[in-house]
């Protein structure tokens, strides 16, 4: 056993994942991501006025390691990590006029955005606008629609934790 596989046992990393809008929380998204993670995986109202409250009221308690979102999950993690300086994995973000106000925060931490090539529900572009060019962020193209396969999830996720642990 080399030293990094070590370290990947001894540091379990915490892990805030936010679903989308219609969506809520999963045992699909605990079989994927939980297994190597102390999962946290609240159940967003999206319809709430005092969504962004709530997301720092959550991120003061638990104070995660990294921040996972999908859809509109992915702009509030977007938006944490930029609030809170914590790495944020984004899936399929749904970046556009709707969020606009979740795009700006004091921190550049790391963020890795996946954007399915088959995604018929967020535009490419959208996406790209947001995410493009900015400090720390890298943009991967899967061929995946809007929905993330859950080996994809795991595989994307246990990238993304090794990325963290090589610094």
């Amino acid at each position: 056993m080399g030293v990094d596989s070590i370290e990947k046992v001894s540091e379990r990393r915490k892990c805030l994942y936010l679903h989308g809008l219609g969506a809520v929380p999963n045992a699909s998204i605990e079989s994927a991501i939980g297994e190597d993670c102390d999962l946290i995986q609240p159940k967003i109202d999206y319809s709430s006025k005092e969504l962004a409250a709530e997301m720092d009221g959550l991120m003061d308690q638990e104070w995660p390691d990294f921040i996972v979102g999908h859809s509109a999950g992915g702009v509030l993690a977007f938006y944490l990590a930029k609030k809170y300086d914590k790495p944020a994995l984004l899936l399929c973000p749904s970046f556009g006029e709707d969020y606009v106000d979740y795009t700006d925060g004091k921190y550049e931490p790391k963020i890795t955005a996946i954007i399915g090539a088959e995604d018929d529900e967020i535009p490419k572009e959208d996406q790209e606008k947001v995410l493009l060019n900015r400090a720390n962020c890298s943009v991967k193209e899967l061929p995946i629609g809007h929905d993330v396969p859950e080996a994809t999830l795991k595989a994307e996720v246990e990238a993304f934790q090794r990325g963290l642990l090589e610094g």
